[in-house]
Parts: C-alpha cells; sequence; structure tokens
C-alpha cells in the first residue's frame, strides 16, 4: 500500500519488502477503475501525520483547492487519477526510503540544491481544468445588501446536505432575503431553469421544446434578485415563446434537492443549529431566540415602555447594530399597550409597521383624553339591552372599538406612518374635529341594523333543530363580521356595508332553508374561499400594508358574493363573481407567497 503524506506517496516498509511488487507501484484502482480509496465519507482526501517542507503545503493546498472545484462544480473529471501523483512521487524518491524519518532525512539534502525538486505542478494535476469564467460561476461568497454571505459546496448525491449551502448567523436569520437564495449560484443557474421547465405539466412544457434551446435564449435575461426565479423565468418564456404559464404550474418540489438552497444556521460560536432548504420554517422555528439575540445586542435605553406622548424626536425605520462581521438590522415599532405604548424593535420592517399603525393611534387617544372620555360615556348610552339582544359585544367594549376606530379614520388612514414628533401632530391637528362626528357615524350604522339582527338570531333559534346547516353556516358568518375589534379591522367604509349583510343573511333564513343542489355548491363554494382567507391570514401582521388591505377586500368579497347570491335586490357594493374571488385569490397568494 501506498500512504499519503501531505500529498506524497511513500513507500511503506510493507511494500518495500514485498517481492511480488515491481517497480510500477501505485495505488490499486477500484473495480470502476477510478480512484479508490482517496476519500473519506465526508468527501476529504485522508492524510497521514505530516512532514515538513513548503512542498508538503504547496501540494496539498492544490489538491484541496482543484478537489473543492470539483465539489462546487459537480463534477469528478478536474483531478487528475492518484496513479500520477503516485509516479511523480516515485520517479523523486529513492527505493530507500521507507517511514517518515527516512523521508525527512533525504528531503532536506535533496531540497539544499533543488528546493522544488517535490512541487507538483498544477498541469499535472488536472485531467479537465476549468477556466477562470468557469471558476467564477461557483463562488465562495454572495453578497446581498450590505452582507456577505459564505458559500459551501459538496457534491453527494443522497446527502442531506448534497448542493450549495449558505451559511447564515443567527441574529441575521430576519433579514435573509426571502427569493435570492432560489437562484442558486451562476454555474448551476441553467441547469436549474431546464429542470424547472421540465418538471411543468405536458400541456405547458411543449410549448418549450427543445428546453435547452429556450434556456439559452432567456439565460442572458436572467439577473438574480429576490423574486422566484419560476416566476422570473415564466416571464422571459412568455417574452421568447408567446406563451405564460400560470405561476400554480411550476413543480418546485418535484425538482432534485441539490437544486434547493441548503441553509446553515450558525449560533455565535460558529456552531451549526440546523440545516434546513425550507428558509420560512427555519424563521418559524428560531424566531424567538433571533428576537433574544437583537435584545442583547441593542444599546441600553433604546427600547422603552410606558410611553403616553410623543417626547422623542423620530421613531426611525431602521435601527442598525454592527456586531462581528456584520450588520443587524432591526425595525422600531410604537405597541399598543393600551394604557401607553411601548417602543420596541421587530425583526421585519412590516411587522412594525402593523404595531406602529396601532401605537401612534393609541397615542392619539392619550393626548385627547377628554374626546375619548366624552365618547365613551355618550356612545350606546342605555343601549346595553339592546346589544346584549343583538349579541354585539358589551357596551364598554364595542365603545373603545369604535374609538380607535374613529381616531384613525380621521387622522391617520391613508396617510404615510408618521416618524416625526411635528408630522403626528400635524396628521391629529387635520383630523381631530372629525374624530366625534365619525364615532357617531359608526354608532348610527350599528344602531340601524339592530332589528334585523334581534329577528335573525331569534329565528336562528327557533330553526336550529329542523336547519342546523343553514343555522350553523349563518352563525360562523355573524360570528366573523362581529368578532371583537370589528370595527378597527374593517374600517368605516366596509362597516357601512354591514347592514346589507345582516338583511341578506335574514333573507336567507327566510327564504333559502332547503339544501338543493344549487344551495350545497354555492355553500362550498363560500367554505373553499372562507378557508382560503383563513389560511392567507396566519401571519397577516408580517405582510407590507398594501397586501393586508388587498386580504380585506377580498373578506369583503365573500360577503358581497352572499348578498348577489340570497339577495340580489340588495345589491353589491362592487362586481363581484367567482371568477374574481379567484383571481383575488391567486393574486394575493402571489402576494403573500402561499
Amino acid at each position: 500500500q501506498a500512504a499519503l503524506v501531505e500529498g506524497a506517496y511513500l513507500k511503506s516498509a510493507q511494500s518495500i519488502n514485498d517481492p511480488n511488487r515491481g517497480p510500477n507501484r501505485g495505488p490499486n484502482r477500484g473495480q470502476n477503475g477510478g480512484r479508490s480509496g482517496s476519500r473519506n465519507s465526508g468527501g476529504k482526501r485522508r492524510r497521514e501525520k505530516p512532514g515538513g517542507g513548503q512542498f508538503a503545503r504547496h501540494n496539498a493546498d492544490l489538491l484541496t483547492h482543484f478537489h473543492d472545484l470539483e465539489e462546487r462544480m459537480r463534477r469528478r473529471d478536474i483531478l487528475a487519477d492518484e496513479a500520477v501523483l503516485y509516479q511523480f512521487y516515485d520517479q523523486r524518491v529513492p527505493q530507500d526510503v521507507v517511514s517518515l524519518s527516512t523521508f525527512e532525512r533525504w528531503r532536506k539534502t535533496v531540497e539544499k540544491d533543488n528546493p522544488r525538486l517535490l512541487f507538483i505542478n498544477r498541469e499535472l494535476l488536472v485531467n479537465k481544468a476549468p477556466t477562470q469564467h468557469e471558476e467564477a460561476q461557483f463562488p465562495k461568497v454572495i453578497h446581498w445588501g450590505d452582507i456577505d454571505y459564505r458559500l459551501s459546496y459538496r457534491f453527494d448525491p443522497g446527502h442531506s446536505e448534497d448542493g450549495v449551502s449558505v451559511e447564515i448567523p443567527l441574529d441575521i436569520l430576519h433579514q435573509v432575503p426571502r427569493y435570492r437564495f432560489d437562484w442558486l449560484v451562476p454555474g448551476l443557474l441553467r441547469d436549474k431553469c431546464i429542470a424547472l421547465i421540465k418538471s411543468l405539466p405536458k400541456q405547458w412544457r411543449k410549448h418549450f421544446v427543445p428546453v435547452p434551446e429556450f434556456v439559452d435564449r432567456v439565460l442572458p435575461r436572467l439577473k438574480a434578485e429576490n423574486r422566484p426565479l419560476y416566476e422570473v423565468l415564466g416571464e422571459q418564456l412568455g417574452y421568447v415563446g408567446g406563451v405564460t404559464v400560470p405561476g400554480d404550474c411550476w413543480q418546485v418540489e418535484k425538482l432534485d434537492v441539490f437544486y434547493r438552497m441548503n441553509y446553515r444556521l450558525l449560533d455565535e460560536q460558529g456552531n451549526v443549529l440546523e440545516n434546513s432548504r425550507d428558509l420560512d420554517a427555519l424563521r418559524k422555528s428560531f424566531r424567538q431566540r433571533v428576537q433574544a439575540s437583537i435584545e442583547q445586542s441593542v444599546a441600553p435605553g433604546f427600547e422603552r415602555t410606558g410611553v403616553t406622548r410623543w417626547d422623542f424626536e423620530e421613531l426611525p425605520e431602521v435601527h442598525l447594530i454592527q456586531k462581528d462581521r456584520h450588520t443587524i438590522r432591526v425595525y422600531p415599532a410604537l405597541h399598543d399597550d393600551q394604557q401607553s405604548v411601548s417602543v420596541r424593535l421587530c425583526d421585519g420592517s412590516d411587522l412594525a409597521t402593523y404595531y406602529s399603525i396601532d401605537g401612534v393611534n393609541r397615542l392619539a387617544m392619550l393626548e385627547h383624553r377628554q374626546t375619548v372620555k366624552y365618547l365613551r360615556k355618550e356612545l350606546f348610552k342605555k343601549k346595553d339591552l339592546l346589544l346584549r339582544s343583538a349579541h354585539l359585544p358589551d357596551r364598554n367594549t364595542l365603545a373603545e372599538d369604535i374609538i380607535q376606530t374613529a381616531f384613525y379614520s380621521a387622522c391617520f388612514i391613508d396617510k404615510p406612518l408618521p416618524r416625526k414628533q411635528k408630522e403626528f401632530a400635524d396628521l391629529i391637528e387635520s383630523g381631530k374635529n372629525n374624530i366625534v362626528n365619525i364615532a357617531a357615524e359608526i354608532e348610527s350604522v350599528l344602531l340601524s341594523m339592530m332589528d334585523d339582527l334581534v329577528y335573525l338570531h331569534r329565528t336562528m333559534r327557533d330553526k336550529q333543530s329542523n336547519f342546523p346547516e343553514v343555522v350553523n353556516d349563518i352563525s360562523t358568518q355573524l360570528n366573523g363580521l362581529f368578532k371583537q375589534g370589528f370595527c378597527r379591522d374593517a374600517g368605516v367604509f366596509w362597516i357601512h356595508q354591514y347592514p346589507r349583510y345582516i338583511k341578506a343573511a335574514r333573507q336567507r333564513i327566510d327564504r333559502h332553508l332547503q339544501r338543493t343542489v344549487r344551495e350545497i355548491t354555492f355553500g362550498e363554494e363560500i367554505e373553499g374561499f372562507s378557508q382560503a382567507l383563513a389560511d392567507l391570514r396566519v401571519g397577516e401582521q408580517e405582510c407590507p400594508q398594501l397586501v393586508r388591505e388587498e386580504l380585506k377586500k377580498f373578506r369583503f368579497m365573500i360577503e358581497e358574493y352572499r348578498v348577489s347570491h340570497y339577495a340580489q335586490q340588495l345589491k353589491t357594493a362592487m362586481p363581484v363573481s367567482s371568477k374574481r374571488l379567484l383571481r383575488q385569490l391567486h393574486s394575493l397568494e402571489e402576494s403573500i407567497g402561499k
């Protein structure tokens, strides 16, 4: 056998004493003619205890470099066969060198006259050398934003870490771009695009044959960005092929696992916490730890509690924390704590905006306590029994909901979130005279439908035993319409539509009790859309504000669809149909990424 000592093959005593071993000694080859026994299970070359000399480091670095290229480029034809290495040393090392000690004595002697005798030329090691351009397609770092993300590669089909891995320090997990790493690295982009097209159902795939030629036509147009690769690929295929593939036809889950980035989450000591191909799942699992890490990193005094007036100059959009080799981005928010607000740090800008909308609204209420006190006294005065009969929240709860809605509608709706003290003061000044009127308007709308609500609940109780499906469905609808905080959640415009929804429900329980095929089909449609809405609203607070508004629109499109079916004469607030609902649903799914 031959032993590898930092890249040098040495003759062991056993091989020297073997009379059957001829001069053409070298490592045995496996049955497939490839390299045998050269790598351990981790893909690294086995090494004995290193000897001295510059040659050892030089040769080992060359071997490591080309082995790394094979891992990165997913090839096994870059390095020459190990027999070439053996022959290199066999031609230079005398027969009587049989151990590390004798090798070292010999090396020190010969290197006095020829210092580079044992330095391997890189051309000798390489079977098929990639060009510099080809090497550059498999970078070791991806720069995004102000962060350098380090990459590692593994060519080991079947292994859980096969493919490309990106190292993610725990405290920047929240700011990793959601889709950038879907693009992998330039050297794998073409193959991944081919695999994506081949995964399409036949009726779509047939438009892009031969697949490699279509990919080569669009490849120059593909520049890595923070959008799903399949989405951008579909757009570019539409330009060159004239056929637009629907977003839900791409079957990303069918691709080989190495076409998905492996996210390697690291703790502060650089230890691996978890490997995952699912960034969203990784964020969800480690969110509390990320938040704790952020809180430990922020300077004392930045976060505050018990704030009852805007006594600070500015609420910045982002706060930067310099830590180790990277910058942590966190997002300050004003959090509504009912009796006061607090300044907190969030891991996302959309989440910070979501909290801050309620936070600035609460600050406005705290700064105008007299208006709040007046409305709490006057709203639904002496109407406690009526509210109970209509199955609405109690007077105090409902009044608080209306007051919050009135302040927001009068001062902040459709306005950019105020971040400076003067901006905040100006918005309140411009809207404060409308607060009481808006609150009274909402109260009037709710009072106008009290009789219908009382009738509806009484009739539901009477018909529960004979028509349980209809009654249960209406009950579910009402629970959604009047859940706690419904006024603030719906907003003034949609609160004005509530009386029609209740009248339509009343007509349904009066006229549409029979379970006909038409009614069953419509009920299944409504149930499907309602479930889709519930799924989309999971994590709603982390969506951009515009997306949250579209979610609200979808919610009330479902209510309008009920009106169009059960009480057409009441008309709808917008054109609505099953097709329109589907379009809105698909648009939301694309926006939210579900």
